[in-house]
């Protein structure tokens, strides 16, 4: 037995082999054999015994722990610790479609595992997928891949008892993966739509201006102030007239307005969110010197409102990349889901450094959302409750949804909430990949990890300090060229594209209206037959050969099926994770039944998101021939 995990291994997992061989024998760690005559694990910690499994039925013991921790499957089973791989096999055994995700990092484990148990049927599983890292975080590489929000984790507790600070860090790891995964599922489901229709209604202004990437690394070595609209960018804000011309400043947009009522200027200003509400935070402005740099999914309202100058982000969006394919790059940053995180990503662009973040709470600071005078903070009170005051409206706003405790900036403890930590992951992940130095100057709000924390004040003193400062580079970006010369061909070249996207999307709804047909056709089959208990009728298995032939259709248009699917992501996500949701009982019971009513509804959504795609394709091509008759 040993010979031959060890000769598995060595084809699978050379390195663990080496790192396995390698390791000399720990007394600690001690093979018993329960009574069922299963080998079972303890291990010697500060003068006590850990007993990894029962003395008794270890099987038995795991299938009463999975069982009892878990009542539906999911699509994703994550155990934290391999133990003698008694989890993992009871679990194979219980759930006969979720992966297993295994989490460890104890060599002294894997290898009492491998010279007392068959490992070959485990390991090749192709349902299990193993983590073996000191860092917890690996496991976030390993998940990506999974579409769903349905995951669920397991932590086997002699293995959390031995290595604890391990074990908290794969919970905490998970719990983000997850956050983020199902804030993203709900952003994705909220504006699949929007992003579409903007981009489209913006299409003559992203052809017209140049992309941000002509400013990349332009301004390296240049100190940058990210100002974010957090309650703390009360304290510093007017200390920002001080570092004009010393340094670039980059507003978020809910900070332009404040910005200017303080007299400020900045360099850049930066828009991300598709909402038309955030074309409050421009309007009433003076005239500005700042360059907007947006995604082209922003408020048309925005872009049409903003008369300065303008520079185009592109986007990981299908629809943008195509776009960008007829006309040219405009330059991608990296961006953790809001305005603060895509302010510096532009910062380590333009190679600013260091980055310095002055309003950055990431909490709610004295129980506020956003900087006093701005326009969120004064209306999200005034929409919560008209009737209260403003320390009974705080207090219904955190019970209502749930705020918890975090560190302070101060060391004390701050409310926030899961997309504050969501970002506050976000910014610390993000901080250890750039050798720029960052600095939190906020003074207020959480504690944010692996930058340094300094006074706003010291900073412009230590950082802001070159009498001339970079002016003439800095006055270099008033000159920038935003506009593209030859517009008018590039948007001319992209009509003719969208009228053939046009032409295919028609040709695409004629087989999909008859793949809703059959789909029906087909779940009326399954209904009757299993309501009859009786076999499937022939004509099932020609309706599934058709269903095939549609599929492979809607499929072999890469550029099609994207624009399509980014406008049904509600329904692609319920699918991908399984769900109940407007399923009757019979169908929730019913493997086939189920399967059949979602091909239904992805059918329906398909017909939806092309009927979708029409309707803003012809009203774009229709703006581009305005556009380009005047």
């Amino acid at each position: 037995m040993i010979q031959e995990n060890i000769q598995f291994f060595e084809s699978h997992f050379p390195d663990w082999v080496i790192k396995i061989k390698d390791l000399s024998e720990d007394p600690a760690y001690q093979i018993e054999i329960s009574k069922s005559g299963d080998p079972t694990l303890s291990v010697e910690k500060d003068g006590d015994t850990i007993l990894f499994h029962s003395k008794y039925h270890p099987k038995r013991e795991a299938a009463k722990l999975i069982s009892a921790a878990i009542e539906k499957e999911p699509e994703v089973l994550i155990i934290g610790g391999i133990g003698l791989g008694y989890l993992v096999e009871e679990a194979l055994n219980l759930f006969k479609r979720c992966e297993v995700v295994v989490c460890d990092f104890d060599w002294q484990i894997l290898k009492s595992l491998l010279e007392n148990r068959p490992v070959t049927q485990l390991f090749s599983n192709p349902r299990v997928h193993t983590v073996f890292a000191d860092n917890p975080q690996a496991l976030i590489e390993v998940m990506k891949p999974f579409q769903t929000t349905s995951i669920k984790l397991i932590t086997h507790q002699p293995s959390h008892r031995l290595h604890p600070d391990y074990y908290d860090k794969l919970k905490s790891a998970v719990d983000y993966f997850q956050n983020t995964k199902e804030i993203n599922v709900a952003t994705l489901n909220r504006f699949q739509k929007l992003w579409t229709k903007n981009t489209l209604k913006n299409l003559s202004p992203f052809i017209t201006h140049k992309g941000v990437r002509h400013l990349f690394d332009q301004y390296k070595g240049i100190p940058c102030v990210v100002v974010a609209a957090g309650p703390s960018l009360a304290k510093n804000i007017d200390l920002l007239k001080d570092i004009k011309g010393k340094g670039i400043i980059i507003s978020v947009d809910t900070s332009f307005q404040i910005l200017q009522a303080h007299d400020i200027d900045p360099d850049f200003v930066i828009a991300v969110d598709p909402q038309d509400i955030n074309k409050k935070y421009f309007e009433n402005l003076k005239k500005s010197d700042a360059i907007l740099v947006c995604e082209p999914s922003i408020s048309p309202k925005i872009v049409r409102q903003y008369t300065g100058r303008k520079l185009m982000l592109g986007s990981s969006f299908h629809l943008v990349e195509w776009l960008e394919g007829m006309t040219e790059t405009k330059g991608n940053i990296e961006i953790g889901g809001s305005v603060a995180t895509a302010a510096y990503g532009l910062g380590v662009k333009l190679g600013c450094d260091p980055i310095v973040f002055i309003g950055l709470d990431l909490a709610y600071s004295r129980n506020q959302t956003h900087m006093k005078g701005a326009y969120f903070e004064e209306n999200w009170f005034y929409q919560w409750n008209r009737f209260e005051n403003n320390h009974t409206r705080s207090r219904s706003f955190l019970k209502k949804f749930g705020l918890f405790d975090v560190k302070a900036h101060d060391g004390g403890l701050v409310k926030s909430d899961r997309k504050f930590q969501m970002f506050q992951a976000w910014f610390e992940s993000q901080f250890k990949k750039v050798d720029n130095t960052i600095i939190d100057a906020t003074e207020g709000g959480a504690c944010i990890k692996n930058c340094e924390a300094l006074p706003f004040r010291e900073v412009i003193q230590q950082y802001f300090c070159n009498p001339n400062g970079y002016r003439q580079q800095i006055e270099g970006i008033s000159k920038t060229n935003v506009q593209i010369e030859d517009h008018k061909v590039l948007l001319t070249k992209v009509l003719q594209e969208m009228e053939k996207q046009l032409t295919a999307f028609h040709r695409l709804d004629k087989e999909v209206k008859k793949g809703k047909q059959l789909a029906k056709e087909l779940y009326n089959h399954v209904f009757t037959s299993i309501r009859r208990k009786s076999p499937f009728p022939k004509r099932v298995q020609a309706i599934h050969r058709q269903l095939d032939t549609i599929d492979k259709m809607i499929t072999s248009d890469s550029t099609l099926n994207a624009l399509i699917s980014i406008t049904i992501q509600n329904i692609i996500n319920e699918i991908g994770d399984n769900s109940d949701k407007d399923l009757n009982e019979m169908e929730k019971e019913n493997h086939d039944l189920k399967v059949t009513k979602q091909s239904m509804n992805l059918y329906d959504g398909v017909a939806e998101g092309i009927q979708f795609n029409v309707e803003q394709f012809s009203k774009a091509i229709q703006r581009a021939k305005n556009r380009l008759t005047h």
